[in-house]
């Protein structure tokens, strides 16, 4: 009898590592295939001038970077990932990474946000006491 019990806890045992093996080999097969490319661009405004500064942002991930003085950003991202780039004053723009190592992002302006901004200036006062 005792033979028997330790045969089926065997049994178990071995079709528990089995799946553990089988469950591991496929999870690490979905990350490995989620391979990050470089990707590299530059970002202009409708005029064909370099924006400073502009975020980049890969979506649904904690990911980013910002242009440099000539409008240019490189970042590692997953392959299929979708970038959303945006500046202040400047609609911001979705860009999905496929099969791209060099992206050209021209942003337009906002015109209704620039037309809200409002400055206020107040003059000097003396404290009444």
């Amino acid at each position: 009898m005792k033979t028997g019990k330790s045969k089926k806890h065997l049994q178990r045992v071995l079709l528990w590592f089995l799946y553990w093996v089988i469950g591991s080999t496929l999870s690490l097969g979905s990350v490995m295939a989620q391979e990050n490319v470089k990707v590299s661009g530059q970002i202009t405004d409708n005029k064909g001038e370099a924006i400073i500064g502009a975020s980049v942002k890969v979506l649904k991930t904690g990911l980013g970077t910002i242009s440099d003085m000539d409008g240019k950003f490189t970042i590692q991202v997953p392959m299929g990932a979708e970038l959303e780039i945006g500046y202040v004053g400047y609609n911001p723009k979705k860009v999905k990474v496929v099969n791209k190592n060099f992206i050209t992002v021209v942003l337009e302006e906002n015109v209704v946000a620039l037309g809200d901004v409002v400055v206020v200036g107040y003059g000097i006062q003396k404290k009444k006491v």
